[in-house]
């Protein structure tokens, strides 16, 4: 029986960024190509809140994709990215003014999927007002679960559960897949994220295990532990990619490169040879550790959450039990990141057996990605 082709929708609120700063943005990108791979035609709608960051993510957008219509004062506009459509509106209030306004929101959105006729939607994480439209015409969708960080927001408002109900669920990783149940009562399929990882290679690359990257989004991520590494490996270079990464330092040392808010992973990766990932919060699935692998970059990471999930061989885990994890010993921790880092920097034989577990884990997760995302296209789409 032929499949019907579907025009799918991507419905968020300041959950896509195009500079693909941030891992559901990417994620959801490569789940719509995927989509595409397989006949269908695939959209994101996304709506920007008025706050000066959301407002410079739209301009940005719209000065690399139209940059003829840059000074044009748009509310909104169209472009096509990687083969997908792609329509951004700036709202007319902030974050904190969403539910003042979900009448307008809702409006809109029902008017723009009605003339894209769009007949599956998909969402994400606790985008709560962008589950709504598809309840109110009836569409089918999917929701995707990355992050613990918002299941609280659910846990507030059961009532809002019914929405999720009619939806295919997926969750990034068996860890999220757990909590989910234990804390909402709702159960996923796991969906580990969808990687290109090709867009993160680089041919012939010499790695350099004495030159350490880390991808910051704010403290959570590890911050303070990076900091003190800093300082007490001065003879080791770290480059720190993202715009939230708090330092305190008044000098920036030498041992320190700051690419601030850059898109340019692949650059990234090439210029490191061991990734730092030292979240002191329950990661869902940290796609930087497969993309790090694509490039033979072992990874020292603390074990929590999904993070061994997705490490697997390809480095060390620092473990960190539940005590530390409500109050983190930043002493202890950096010492244990320290000695990891010293032998993984001097004993090169080491070095390269862990590297060729990071280029093993990147092969066999791009083999097991394609046998299971085709089982769950199946059940997204009621197959």
């Amino acid at each position: 029986m032929k499949q019907t082709k579907l025009k799918i929708a991507y419905l968020n609120i300041n959950r896509f960024n195009p500079a693909l700063s941030d891992g559901v943005s990417a994620s959801s990108l490569e789940l719509l190509q995927f989509l595409t791979g397989q006949g269908h035609e695939a959209h994101i709608l996304t709506y920007c809140t008025h706050e000066p960051f959301k407002q410079n993510i739209f301009c940005r957008a719209v000065q690399q994709h139209a940059p003829e219509l840059q000074n044009k004062n748009l509310k909104s506009f169209s472009y096509m990215m990687d083969n997908i459509s792609v329509y951004e509106e700036l709202l007319p209030f902030n974050q904190t003014e969403l539910f003042e306004n979900q009448k307008y929101i809702l409006q809109s959105m029902i008017q723009k999927i009605t003339e894209t006729e769009i007949n599956y939607l998909i969402t994400v994480e606790d985008d709560i007002l962008s589950l709504l439209p598809g309840s109110v015409l009836g569409i089918p969708g999917a929701h995707f679960f990355h992050s613990t960080a918002y299941l609280s927001s659910y846990q507030h408002a059961p009532f809002l559960l019914k929405f999720l109900k009619k939806r295919s669920l997926f969750a990034v990783s068996s860890f999220m897949r757990t909590k989910i149940k234990k804390e909402l009562g709702l159960d996923t399929d796991i969906w580990y994220p969808l990687f290109d990882l090709e867009k993160y290679r680089f041919k012939n690359k010499c790695n350099q295990n004495n030159h350490l990257g880390y991808y910051s989004a704010g403290k959570h991520k590890g911050d303070d532990i990076v900091n003190q590494l800093v300082l007490a490996l001065p003879d080791l270079d770290f480059t720190v990619i993202g715009q939230y990464y708090t330092h305190g330092f008044a000098m920036i040392p030498k041992n320190l490169t700051l690419w601030g808010d850059n898109s340019d992973f692949k650059r990234f990766y090439d210029s490191i040879g061991l990734l730092l990932v030292p979240s002191v919060i329950e990661e869902g699935f940290p796609r930087v550790i497969l993309e790090a692998a694509a490039n033979g970059i072992p990874v020292v990471a603390n074990s929590l959450g999904g993070i061994p999930e997705a490490l697997g061989e390809s480095g060390v885990l620092v473990e960190l039990g539940a005590a530390e994890l409500e109050r983190p010993d930043l002493n202890k921790l950096t010492a244990f990141y320290r000695k990891s880092i010293e032998r993984i920097s001097t004993d090169k034989g080491f070095y390269r057996e862990l590297q060729q577990k990071a280029v093993n884990r990147a092969r066999t997760y791009e083999s097991k990605q394609a046998e299971l995302s085709k089982k769950n296209l199946k059940k997204m789409l009621g197959g």
